[in-house]
């Protein structure tokens, strides 16, 4: 009796081995065939986006206005980044100067990013009512969004009281947006 449950027991056992073996074989299947699919797709990509990169050995193109309009951009892309510090930076080294008007847009805008980060939105809803005028005419509700999210985290956190003066809020940027209409 001890021996044939001792054989019951190893068939269980080449049972459970041979549906593993079956599971691993098929999993290895699917991944030859995904592995080979995207290597073919990397290849497609590849064939697509060749670039001509002679224009950059270009030595013209880093010299005089091209210079300038090579570090200029240079300089908004890292703005729009928020690299601050890498703009100053690269103004030192390269000798370039960057108009304030350029950069103090971009300085506001990474001020209002990062206090929109902490759940601020009091200088976001700041610079909407003082650029009203220019949202109204480009139809858009972002001041409305704002005061609509500042009421909805106030009700949620149960801050009712400070809630309700909001309320009015959306009553005035509502009548503006008819007013425009």
């Amino acid at each position: 009796d001890l021996i044939a449950v001792e054989n019951n027991q190893e068939m269980d056992v080449c049972w459970y081995l041979n549906q593993v073996k079956m599971e691993l074989q098929g999993a290895s299947s699917s991944h030859k065939d995904w592995h080979s699919a995207i290597s073919r797709f990397g290849k497609v990509i590849d064939k697509q986006l060749t670039e001509n990169v002679s224009f950059f050995t270009n030595k013209n193109l880093f010299t005089g206005q091209n210079k300038q309009l090579v570090q200029q951009l240079i300089c908004e892309h890292f703005l729009r980044q928020g690299n601050i510090e890498l703009v100053d930076r690269f103004l030192v080294e390269s000798g370039y100067e960057l108009d304030i008007k350029k950069r103090q847009p971009f300085v506001e805008l990474n001020q209002i990013v990062s206090c929109l980060r902490n759940q601020d939105l009091e200088p976001a809803l700041a610079w909407c009512q003082n650029n009203r005028v220019a949202l109204t005419k480009r139809n858009s509700s972002l001041e409305f969004l704002l005061h609509r999210l500042k009421f909805i985290a106030l009700v949620k956190n149960r801050r009712t009281v400070e809630a309700s003066p909001v309320c009015p809020c959306f009553r005035s940027v509502c009548r503006d947006s008819q007013a425009a209409s």
